[in-house]
């Protein structure tokens, strides 16, 4: 998702400065790929625990996320 000019405009609206703005955008951009990642492992580790208590369940969930990670 670009940064368009009118988010930027947003923050600077709201009272922050022109620094403040742009280490957000940074930051943003440079955490968006990790944090996504962060949360997939959070949801993987619940699942996990979750599914220790039904083994058929958790063979079709290993099954499905095998695929959707590309392996066979």
């Amino acid at each position: 998702m670009p940064i368009t000019s009118t988010q930027v405009d947003m923050l600077l609206a709201s009272g922050s400065s022109i620094f403040t703005s742009v280490a957000v955008v940074v930051l943003v951009v440079l955490c968006r790929k990790h944090f996504w990642d962060f949360l997939k492992h959070v949801v993987d580790v619940l699942d996990d625990r979750t599914l220790a208590k039904d083994p058929e369940r958790a063979r079709r969930v290993a099954e499905l996320r095998r695929a959707r990670n590309g392996n066979k």
